[in-house]
């Protein structure tokens, strides 16, 4: 895929499941962890059974070493198979929970795509947040587009001095 990245990462799953506030059984072991770029290189984890991945509490500061230690900007947890649920932890980068995640959700299609044999993928977040937003994220003539429905909640204009 164009502009698509995806590199399994050697990590201990234990380490994982640890930073995520999980046992090692919750992570999905059929399926790689693997490091998943599209412009933004998330690591993303499968989780196994949504009532374990929204019932997490990681640990924010394991999570910004892990994602220093495999060169992403932060971890992206999934569970689901069509329609996914994620969270999306980037406290590398002061973020410690994205409640949607549009990059994300684009890494989730390349990976379903690669290892799922999935065209296309809805993934479901923000259920820590009570906002759920979906996005949808599908592969077209080799390449990842996302979309969705939005509700403006702030606008304003950004105006910038030239030099």
């Amino acid at each position: 895929m164009a502009g698509v990245d995806l590199k399994p990462v050697e990590v201990k799953p234990s380490k994982v499941a640890k930073s995520l506030g999980l046992e090692v059984g919750d992570i999905e072991s059929s399926k790689p962890m693997v490091n998943v770029s599209v412009g933004v290189t998330w690591l993303l984890v499968p989780v196994r059974g949504e009532s374990s991945l929204l019932g997490t509490s990681p640990d924010l500061e394991l999570l910004k070493d892990l994602s220093t230690e495999v060169n992403a900007v932060g971890i992206y947890a999934f569970s689901g198979s069509g329609t996914f649920v994620a969270r999306a932890f980037a406290p590398a980068i002061g973020v410690e929970e994205d409640p949607v995640t549009g990059t994300g959700a684009a890494c989730l299609a390349a990976y379903a795509n690669s290892y799922l044999g999935m065209e296309s993928v809805e993934v479901r977040q923000g259920h820590a947040f009570n906002r759920i937003g979906t996005v949808k994220a599908w592969i077209e003539e080799g390449r990842v587009w996302i979309g969705g429905e939005a509700i403006t909640t702030v606008g304003g204009e950004l105006l910038a001095a030239s030099p």
